[in-house]
């Protein structure tokens, strides 16, 4: 007796593995360089996560080079007109910026101007500086900074500027109670020729004095900066300017 065949696919599949295609040569190659590359990516990630170091808080500020009181890199300054600001009753301080920033920059002068009997024992030395400093015409503006993370600086002119980072625009001016404190330490350097430790520290203890008549200063680590080096005492200050680049 006969027996039919097995219909075509119901036939039992042979027992026999089947084997992988072998991939080329190039593939495994650029396969393994890629996950080792991925190792050092995800390695250098975490390192940078878990090994974060602040900077150290004397450094935070730059040390003045080639007539600038803290080193800024590039400047590029505003292409805006300039406008008198009364500072009480002195004339000649002036402000350069458009629409949004000149009356930003004048409401911060004169609110340093109104409340420098609040920044003892250095409202004296402010007046003196800011009436020398209207008699040659200075002029405060923002300008763009070659370096990023400086606040300020001030050059000789003339006329006499001071100085204070764009990125203060940022947030529609929200930054304004900020501005003050910065302005005060760049008027402390403004129109000397001297901007060793000394000078720096006396600048810090101002700001920080101007810190305090502004709503949460404890926001602003300039703020914070300046209240931790006055903290820390003269000799300790000095030193630690010194140590971060500034001149005896």
């Amino acid at each position: 007796m006969s027996v039919a065949p097995p219909a075509v696919g119901q036939g039992k599949r042979p027992n026999v593995p089947r084997p992988w295609p072998r991939l080329p040569l190039w593939f495994r190659v650029g396969a393994g360089l890629t996950f080792v590359a991925f190792l050092a990516v995800a390695a250098l990630a975490l390192k940078a996560i878990f090994g974060f170091e602040e900077q150290p808080l004397y450094e935070r500020r730059s040390p003045p080079v080639a007539g600038q009181t803290h080193n800024v890199g590039r400047v590029e300054l505003p292409d805006a007109p300039v406008r008198e600001v009364p500072c009480r009753s002195v004339g000649g301080l002036k402000v350069q910026g458009g629409p949004d920033t000149g009356p930003l920059l004048e409401e911060v002068v004169s609110g340093l101007c109104k409340n420098l009997n609040r920044i003892a024992p250095y409202d004296e030395e402010l007046g003196e500086r800011i009436v020398a400093l209207a008699r040659q015409g200075a002029i405060v503006s923002f300008a763009n900074f070659g370096r990023t993370g400086e606040l300020s600086t001030t050059l000789p002119g003339p006329p006499p500027r001071v100085l204070v980072s764009d990125s203060f625009l940022r947030g529609g001016g929200q930054f304004k109670g900020f501005l003050l404190p910065v302005i005060a330490h760049e008027i402390m350097h403004a129109g000397s020729t001297s901007y060793g430790a000394a000078d720096e520290l006396d600048a810090r203890k101002a700001e920080w004095q101007a810190c305090r008549t502004v709503p949460r200063p404890d926001a602003f680590r300039g703020c914070t900066d300046a209240q931790r080096i006055v903290e820390d005492g003269d000799e300790k200050a000095l030193r630690g300017l010194r140590n971060a680049g500034y001149a005896s």
